[in-house]
């Protein structure tokens, strides 16, 4: 259920204390919120469980004194795989002068269907600004931050105390933070600090405007890290807490990929789009996904596209019915989905002209090149599997698994259709970091589910249950690794895997290295730690490395 923007009720002190005073009805038992607390100037997701939500609850509240707005609200059927309950999958958004109050849940004819919630929001000022910028030496953690002072504030107190660099696990989707973890550096880590960043005798540095501090950066969430500042003079006199604001600087990839840069081949009577860059030995990426457009299509490679074509001459593709590629062309072609994508691939590498190539393949998008690899051996240099869809998995009930898996990701697409947080959330469920999650890749993503090209071919594929566990696909995936087995695959092999991967799971992989180590000349497995089921865009700088050291070999 989605409304553009509700407002949340605010109640004063005595009713707050009265409601508290009251005991607590029986459907309360079973509410529970994964958090509670909201600063200032934040947006921040919650999720409320419970037995008793329906889904024609409503948020309830008017337009007073909180400051708080409800921006997106959303049924859940089932709040996790191994939790029953219902749910309620929302955002909120708090202004620079936001006050705790209490949000109610109630049905369509106005029964309360939990305890009201109290969202807490401290009474903190807003900093100016804030700011991280990186060393030139790409491979220091060190960053200089600085906070400006909002008007009428006076920092020059603040360095006694401290900043607070808060963490925030977010335990609704299993834990990861959802920004950057700061720290500043110790005095005796000032030797670390990098030439280009020195300048201050201190780690921390605090004047009436301005507050600098040297510090370590880890993960690359990039949701704005929160910083609490204990003590800023105000114009009054007194002193309050202030809070900032922090995101990591701009990535190098940041404007890969755009779409004025795609362009367009007929492979086989299909327009299919693609993007080019780099010179050097050819290396094609394959997406993932279903046509649905959920996925974003071969935009899932921007965080790796530039990074790769500094030694590569690099292709990416909207595999066929996915993103901007054409549709299958028949309803025969539908019953024979997996057969015509391995094809669709092949028809590109000849429809460009490439002799040699690398291919990597992601998720689904390892089926295609594995086919490939096994039938065309002079053609392709090296093979790449990335948490691929041809795990084998029926001996440890690991399809079973996956299967369980989707069908609670996939309740977090609305009825009426996907929404921008409703696909950031489904990213999130597949990542164990929250690393390189931006708005802005999502909503490229949500762009392409309006068209209607994907509308028809998610609709045949559904009425078909043409997926990876269809009896047709199924079929094509046992014989690919029959023909491993029996020393079919002849290309230097590397499979890549998530050892957190939430949906196709490490032992799959770790299965599939050794159907491909036993009869394959030259083969490889690297596996991610503290990653989900796409490495390449948790962390893409250590994945374009771990794929050009092998594959820069052939």
């Amino acid at each position: 259920m989605h409304r553009d923007r509700v407002t949340i009720a605010v109640y004063i002190a005595g009713f707050l204390l009265l409601a508290l005073s009251v005991a607590s009805p029986a459907w309360a038992a079973d509410c529970s919120i994964d958090s509670t607390d909201l600063d200032r100037g934040q947006r921040k997701p919650f999720f409320i469980c419970s037995k008793a939500i329906t889904p024609d609850y409503v948020l309830t509240g008017d337009q007073a004194e909180a400051g708080i707005t409800v921006y997106y609200d959303q049924y859940v059927k089932r709040c996790a795989m191994d939790d029953n309950r219902h749910g309620v999958f929302f955002w909120l958004d708090a202004g620079s002068d936001s006050k705790s109050t209490l949000l109610e849940i109630n049905n369509a004819q106005g029964e309360a269907l939990c305890e009201p919630v109290r969202i807490s929001v401290p009474d903190r000022v807003r900093a100016s600004a804030a700011t991280l910028t990186p060393s030139a030496n790409i491979n220091s953690p060190i960053h200089r931050l600085e906070i400006k002072a909002g008007a009428g504030q006076d920092l020059s107190d603040s360095c006694a105390a401290g900043i607070g660099l808060p963490a925030w696990q977010d335990e609704s989707i299993g834990g990861p933070s959802r920004w950057p973890t700061l720290t500043v550096l110790s005095a005796a880590n000032m030797v670390d600090v990098p030439p280009d960043l020195q300048g201050q005798r201190a780690p921390l540095e605090c004047s009436s405007n301005s507050i600098r501090a040297l510090v370590r950066v880890a993960g690359q969430q990039r949701e704005p890290a929160k910083i609490v500042i204990p003590a800023v003079k105000l114009a009054t006199g007194e002193t309050a807490e202030g809070i900032a604001y922090v995101t990591l600087p701009e990535p190098a990839w940041a404007h890969s990929m755009l779409d004025a840069d795609a362009k367009f081949i007929d492979v086989d009577g299909i327009r299919t789009r693609y993007w080019e860059k780099g010179k050097g030995p050819a290396l094609l990426l394959i997406h993932g996904g279903q046509p649905t457009g959920k996925g974003g299509g071969a935009l899932t490679w921007l965080r790796n596209f530039d990074g790769l074509s500094q030694q590569f001459h690099v292709y990416a593709i909207d595999r066929l019915g996915q993103g901007l590629t054409g549709n299958p062309k028949s309803r025969a072609d539908y019953e024979h989905y997996y057969e015509r994508v391995a094809e669709h691939v092949w028809g590109f590498i000849e429809a460009v002209g490439i002799d040699r190539v690398a291919l990597v393949g992601h998720s689904q998008g390892g089926w295609p090149v594995t086919r490939l690899a096994l039938d065309h051996p002079d053609r392709i240099r090296c093979l790449v599997n990335v948490d691929g869809v041809l795990a084998p998995g029926g001996e440890q009930n690991l399809n079973l698994h996956t299967a369980r898996f989707y069908l609670h990701t996939i309740q977090f697409e609305p009825p009426e259709g996907e929404t921008v947080e409703s696909m950031r959330r489904t990213a999130e469920f597949q990542s164990s970091t929250l690393n390189n999650i931006t708005d802005i890749s999502v909503q490229r993503a949500h762009a392409l589910t309006k068209l209607a090209k994907l509308d028809e071919a998610a609709t045949i594929m559904t009425e078909m249950q043409m997926n990876p566990r269809h009896p047709a696909a199924q079929a094509l995936f046992e014989q690919a690794r029959a023909d491993i087995a029996v020393g079919m695959l002849k290309v230097p092999s590397l499979v890549i895997w998530g050892f957190n991967d939430p949906s196709s799971p490490y032992p799959g992989g770790l299965a599939l290295f050794e159907l491909i180590n036993a009869t394959t000349p030259v083969s490889e497995l690297h596996v991610f730690n503290d990653s989900g089921h796409q490495s390449h865009i948790e962390h893409p700088e250590q994945f374009n490395e771990v794929v050009a050291g092998f594959c820069g070999k052939y």
